[in-house]
């Protein structure tokens, strides 16, 4: 049994050897940057186990540009790629708050103006209320036209909001996802150093742990 798993051990090894030296050649030939992000994704292509980022990479062809390299690693959520990752997740973050906050602007600014067209048509009632039927059919249209408009652009209004949230949600997953990637081995699943290091921060630095008491010393 132990030789069969110390073969095992070695025809392993072997068979990653054999993965880099693709790796290394393959980024060679085609012209990719030494990064080591860059590595991590070709590793990931040669090894054959997700065969979408495989054909993502295979269509890249030679002397491929960085940020296209970079779009398929944050796609697949490679840990490499994570500060990357981050970059865009915040860029996005900031343009559908900034979206948002134009948004509101613009509904606050169409209930005002509404609000302001009420006051003037109770107004008129108040300071005219011998006014021509005329003239109260006129007001009375522009009423009902106004209330139209403003119930279509509440409308609109609610429905954008509805596909904000769904956006921030997307955002929020991704956070999750890259969150998981960048403190999850690729390859076993798992934790790695990224995720040791904050659990020992946590450990240590949330004001609850404590030193070793002396013999004597009894809690308070």
């Amino acid at each position: 049994m132990a030789d069969e798993f110390q073969h095992d051990g070695h025809g392993h090894a072997a068979q990653n050897a054999a993965i880099l030296l693709r790796v290394a050649q393959t980024m060679a030939k085609l012209g990719v940057a030494a990064f080591p992000r860059n590595y991590e994704l070709f590793y990931e292509a040669l090894s054959g186990r997700n065969p979408a980022l495989t054909r993502d990479v295979a269509a890249l062809g030679s002397y491929p540009v960085q940020s296209r390299i970079e779009e398929i690693g944050v796609k697949f959520h490679l840990s490499g790629f994570a500060p990357i990752a981050t970059d865009v997740i915040r860029t996005d973050a900031a343009r559908t708050i900034s979206a948002v906050n134009q948004r509101l602007n613009n509904s606050i600014a169409r209930a005002e103006a509404f609000a302001a067209l009420l006051r003037q048509f109770i107004a008129r009632l108040e300071t005219d209320p011998v006014a021509g039927m005329s003239d109260f059919s006129a007001d009375a249209g522009r009423m009902r036209d106004a209330v139209a408009a403003f119930e279509r652009e509440e409308r609109a209004f609610a429905l954008s909001m509805n596909e904000t949230v769904a956006e921030l949600s997307g955002i929020a997953s991704d956070i999750e996802t890259m969150r998981k990637a960048s403190t999850r081995d690729a390859t076993t699943g798992l934790a790695n150093r990224v995720a040791f290091s904050a659990r020992l921060a946590a450990l240590y630095d949330d004001g609850n742990a404590a030193g070793p008491r002396s013999p004597g010393s009894r809690e308070s």
